[in-house]
């Protein structure tokens, strides 16, 4: 048994060397025949059999005596010569015409500063900078990215930081992609076990990383939904100071005046002007009950509807109230209250701004939005500032899963093909 074990494995061995060497010779074959007529990369054709074969490639990035295909992360520059290595059967290959290969460009944006790095299509770096956030900073980096013929440039969107240098790079007509940083991060992470993190490497990384997916990854155009976009994150951020002003209230309110909360809601346009005159339990202890009658009354004539609480009961559950506030806290809850009163305001204003901005650049698809029931135009504003054109898509399930709805996905899907259309 031992001997017909060696015999197989001597003979499995024969037989990859054998083949190896074949596949060698039919590839040089190849690459001999179609030297002289090859025009660019991809595949040639053998004029005597007619079959189509890839194109032998040397790359640098790998050991010298190494033979790839394309599709590799490196290629050689048509007519350009070979390094003269022992064993490289390349040296010295031309094709009919030179071209200027592509270049990727990575920025990793910061505060004051941006890296920026420069590699070519075989991943090597060409040049590497850093330049400040200013004009001068803007003006030396298009110096450099002006003597390439086409760069394709790729930026991390990092909220705000990244804005002005879009802006600068999309006015100059750039081929600009903008990509997600967990993209990034997971390509990282992919790549290298290594945690160093600079800006500088982060930047070469985000260069290889548009390398690698450039042809997957959507050119950044400007939008009219960048208006909308901003007025949207606005209205987020007052919303916010909203809920935490109204935590405010009740927290104090628990000090003032607890049993008010019980019986009715606080935030009720009649029940905050009636506290605006009785901020606590304590108060409305040392006032007439006709005093607080004609509260009632003046509070009831402004907003033209009546109110579950009573005079009566209000008085009532002041004499049973159990608060222990002082003035600190009276004078805290009428502050609160008066910025309420300030925040919904100006959430009023930027609402209408909002709807007037929806309906002036996207007139056509805000009335199909609203057409829905339970779309108005507040929701119908938002729904367009952050999908903004949908004929980018390419289909109406693209906009759905974009905007990562999963509600009433019938309906939505009804929505979107109505706005392709």
């Amino acid at each position: 048994m031992t001997g017909v074990f060696f015999k197989l494995c001597m003979f499995r061995i024969f037989f990859n060397t054998s083949l190896t060497r074949n596949i060698f010779k039919i590839r040089m074959f190849i690459l001999k025949n179609e030297t002289k007529n090859r025009k660019g990369f991809g595949t040639v054709e053998n004029k005597t059999s007619g079959l189509r074969a890839p194109r032998l490639v040397f790359s640098l990035s790998r050991s010298p005596n190494e033979l790839i295909w394309p599709g590799a992360t490196v290629f050689s520059e048509i007519g350009q010569d070979s390094p003269d290595i022992p064993g490289n059967p390349f040296k010295k290959v031309y094709g009919s015409s030179r071209m200027k290969a592509t270049v990727f460009v990575g920025i990793d944006v910061s505060k004051d500063s941006f890296d920026v790095s420069c590699v070519d299509e075989q991943e090597v770096i060409r040049w590497a900078f850093k330049f400040s956030m200013d004009r001068q900073g803007f003006g030396d980096f298009f110096k450099h990215l002006s003597q390439e013929q086409s760069p394709i440039i790729a930026l991390e969107s990092t909220g705000i930081y990244h804005v002005n240098l879009l802006t600068f790079l999309s006015k100059h007509s750039c081929d600009i992609k903008l990509v997600s940083p967990s993209l990034v991060k997971r390509f990282i992470e992919s790549y290298s076990l290594r945690k160093t993190k600079t800006d500088a490497k982060d930047a070469h990384m985000i260069a290889l990383y548009v390398r690698r997916n450039h042809n997957t990854l959507i050119s950044y155009k400007p939008e009219a939904r960048q208006c909308l976009t901003q007025l949207t994150r606005t209205r987020e951020d007052i919303q916010q100071d909203i809920r935490k002003t109204k935590n405010h209230i009740k927290r104090l309110l628990i000090l003032t005046f607890p049993e008010l909360e019980q019986v009715v809601d606080v935030f009720l346009l009649s029940v905050r002007l009636l506290l605006k005159q009785y901020p606590s339990a304590r108060i409305v202890r040392q006032r007439r009950a006709r005093g607080v009658k004609k509260a009632f009354e003046a509070v009831l004539s402004q907003q033209g509807r009546k109110m579950k609480l009573t005079p009566e009961l209000f008085i009532h559950l002041a004499k049973k109230s159990i608060a222990s506030g002082d003035e600190k806290d009276e004078k805290a809850l009428l502050y609160h209250l008066e910025h309420l009163a300030f925040l919904e305001k100006r959430m009023m204003d930027l609402e209408k701004r909002l709807i007037d901005e929806a309906y002036k650049r996207y007139q056509k698809p805000m009335a199909i939005l609203t057409s829905f029931k339970g779309m108005g135009n507040i929701l119908a504003s938002q729904f367009l500032s952050e999908v903004g054109d949908i004929h980018r898509f390419q289909n109406y399930k693209k906009p759905v899963s974009y905007t990562h709805l999963r509600a009433h996905e019938t309906s939505l899907h009804l929505v979107c093909r109505l706005l392709l259309e």
